[in-house]
């Protein structure tokens, strides 16, 4: 692979993972505001773990790691099997 489309790899993964932590962060605010609950971040970056992996798997990507590889080190099956650039897709997931 070129490095054009390594640096597509990195950049679309780096888009997933600011739509994952810029939605898990907005549910939290919301369960802080409307439920009076507490941020925790140890749970914050879990559920943005766990949510970048079923979103993957929801769009019919292969992830070629576990839930328990992924929770260890998001990301790294898809940067080996090189396909982080089908993993983001487009601009905001246009798949």
């Amino acid at each position: 692979m070129g490095l054009m489309g390594r640096n597509r790899q990195r950049h679309n993964l780096w888009m997933l993972t600011v739509a994952v932590v810029v939605w898990t962060l907005w549910l939290d605010r919301n369960s802080t505001v409307f439920r009076g609950s507490i941020a925790d971040p140890q749970r914050i970056f879990e559920a943005a773990q766990l949510k970048s992996f079923h979103w993957l798997k929801a769009r019919g990507r292969s992830v070629v790691c576990s839930l328990a590889d992924w929770m260890i080190s998001p990301g790294a099956g898809l940067l080996t099997a090189g396909i982080a650039g089908r993993a983001a897709g487009g601009w905001w997931f246009g798949w």
